[in-house]
């Protein structure tokens, strides 16, 4: 089943160009996918709704106290919440109100990795329809390829014949 696994106010924070830059306060949440039963951290801001942190949770992924407080968590994630730019690794920081949210967050997130395990080197279902598709085309050019060198072979003997005679 899918739902909320954790939910916590927060403020976020990225490491860009040697200092912490906040990314926005609202609630951050570990959300489980109804029928994928994968497991995302989302955060949105407070007033204006913008997403200002979205990845799924990775097995492995590095969460520890950020070591000027105790209130909050730092990781490395490939977050996309930044729409159509690329997925980027950042050095990411969620402060908590208090140094218990901060444990129960780590916490949860820790068993959230430890339920993705089960997904990792699986390949989703638009992987493996864009493989077949890059396959199927592969395969055509390699037909129309096989077409042309019996063509060319073709007229490659009919030219030899004709010189023969």
């Amino acid at each position: 089943l899918g739902g909320m696994l954790f939910e916590a106010k927060s403020k976020s924070y990225r490491f860009i160009e040697g200092e912490w830059k906040e990314r926005g306060l609202g609630p951050v949440k570990l959300l489980k996918h109804k029928t994928s039963g994968k497991i995302r951290l989302l955060m949105r801001r407070e007033k204006t709704l913008k997403v200002c942190a979205n990845f799924h949770v990775i097995p492995g992924t590095k969460i520890e106290e950020h070591a000027g407080s105790e209130k909050a968590r730092v990781m490395v994630v490939v977050d996309c919440s930044d729409g159509d730019v690329r997925p980027t690794m950042v050095n990411m920081c969620c402060k908590f109100g208090s140094a218990e949210k901060a444990e129960l967050f780590q916490s949860e997130f820790e068993k959230a990795m430890e339920h993705m395990k089960q997904f990792e080197g699986e390949v989703s279902e638009e992987k493996k329809e864009e493989d077949a598709a890059a396959d199927a085309l592969a395969e055509s050019f390699a037909v129309k390829a096989d077409t042309k060198e019996t063509e060319t072979t073709a007229e490659t003997a009919e030219t030899e014949t004709k010189e023969e005679a």
